[in-house]
Order: structure tokens, then C-alpha cells, then sequence
């Protein structure tokens, strides 16, 4: 039976493992969303972002289909920037294919920062601010 089992081994070995994908959020900016894309095992990819209102792709070939081909390097990481013209939230979702299979990533939403975001210099003085005011108008 160990000959048997080390026989088995050399068989999975062969084959290419299933493709993985995952995105996550990384810092919004002024006009722009900023994403990264977790992927292996993969030799194609591509992501769809979108109105988040609107009816995301739920294929792995629809995201293929009209997505944004990505460009694979030897890095499993990739950070994706996308320029936006609407202060509004936008979803993400990406997916990944080799020869074994297809499979799509988690669902993202992201909106860009405002133009009146003050950033991230100092939001604690940022939110005492707010709140001063909120009791002003309150009272």
C-alpha cells in the first residue's frame, strides 16, 4: 500500500491546483478608488467595477466577458488603481481562471473621498470639529 499511496502522490501532483482570487480595499483618494487583488494559481484574470446601484457580474465568464483584463506578474499581489468622475459607491469583484477552473472573488464597495475629506492627517480633531458643530446647530 505505500507504493500505492506514493503512485497517487505523483498523480495529484500534476495537476494545477484550482485558481484563487480575493480583493480588498486599500486607501480611497480624491477621484479614484484603490483596491488590491489577491491571486494564485491563476492565468487569467480580470475586475469589474461599477456602480454599486447597478447589477454586479455574477460569472466568472461575464467578468470576463466585460471586465478589465489584468495584467498577471510573478507578484500573487497586485494594487489597482481606478479613476472615477462620480462621488458615488462603486462595487468590485474580479476573477481569476486557469486550466483547471474559474472562480470569482469577494464583492468590494468603495467610494472615492470628497473633495472637502480633510484626508487622514488628524481625524480625531477632525470629528471634535463635526460634533462642535452638530451641538451648535442643535442648540
Amino acid at each position: 500500500t505505500a507504493m500505492l499511496s506514493a503512485c497517487s502522490d505523483d498523480e495529484t501532483s500534476d495537476l494545477i491546483p484550482e485558481p484563487s482570487i480575493s480583493i480588498s480595499a486599500l486607501e480611497s483618494e480624491i477621484g479614484a478608488l484603490n483596491f488590491s487583488i489577491n491571486v494564485e494559481n491563476a492565468e487569467q484574470c480580470a475586475y469589474v467595477c461599477m456602480n454599486a446601484n447597478e447589477s454586479l457580474p455574477t460569472t466568472a465568464d461575464e467578468i470576463f466577458a466585460t471586465g478589465t483584463s489584468i495584467k498577471l506578474t510573478d507578484k500573487n499581489k497586485l494594487s489597482i488603481r481606478v479613476p472615477v468622475d462620480k462621488q458615488i459607491t462603486y462595487a468590485v469583484i474580479a476573477a481569476a481562471a486557469n486550466q483547471t477552473g474559474k472562480t470569482i472573488s469577494n464583492k468590494l464597495q468603495l467610494t472615492p473621498l470628497k473633495d472637502e475629506d480633510p484626508g487622514t492627517e488628524d481625524p480625531g480633531a477632525n470629528r471634535y470639529h463635526f460634533f462642535n458643530r452638530r451641538i451648535t446647530l442643535s442648540a
